[in-house]
């Protein structure tokens, strides 16, 4: 198994919980790590999420809920976040990321695993005025490849929205709103 796949799953078993004594999880942002980290600080916590979303075909949409869970990781150097929806008919889905500055490339990386998955699938992330915006996940559908932009907005204290976007033309173009998401602070 790749390195950061050993990595990605061994972080799924931290509960990055205030009591933990785990030198992996932490209860807040590193006091040393780049000011940019705490650009996704906001998923920190638990939240409840409303999901509307558009069949594959493009031409209906169907509501879900969600849970989403964040936490400080790695010392409190990058947020893992947990995924888990309840689809129609009860259909479960659930994944994990893994986010982090990278000082290097000076924007964010992100690794997403979702269940059922082969493959970890990469974004890369920016703040782009009062939103963060993931642009990656490259994937494979009935219309051919395509890319997904992921934003974040209207990001407060107890809630947020998320909006992802797809383009099967390597980002010339976009199709919006495939799927988005309210969620609420538990």
């Amino acid at each position: 198994m790749p390195l950061h796949l050993h990595l990605i799953v061994g972080l799924t078993l931290i509960t990055g919980s205030p009591a933990s004594t785990d030198p992996l999880s932490a209860n807040q942002m590193h006091p040393n790590a780049p000011a940019q980290t705490a650009q996704f600080a906001f998923l920190i916590g638990d939240w409840e999420c409303a999901a509307e979303s558009l069949t594959p075909d493009g031409k209906q949409s169907f509501s879900s809920r969600g849970f989403w869970s964040g936490r400080w990781v790695i010392g409190g150097w990058a947020i893992q976040d947990h995924w888990y929806s309840l689809g129609p008919a009860g259909v479960a889905g659930w994944g994990t990321n893994l986010r982090w500055w990278n000082q290097e490339l000076g924007r964010w990386e992100n690794q997403w695993l979702q269940n059922g998955a082969s493959q970890l699938s990469h974004f890369y992330a920016d703040q782009v005025g009062d939103e963060m915006v993931m642009i990656g996940g490259a994937g494979d559908s009935a219309f051919g490849p395509f890319i997904d932009r992921n934003s974040f907005y209207d990001i407060g204290e107890h809630s947020w929205r998320w909006r992802k976007d797809r383009s099967f033309d390597q980002g010339q173009s976009w199709v919006s709103e495939v799927s988005t998401m309210h969620c609420q602070r538990r």
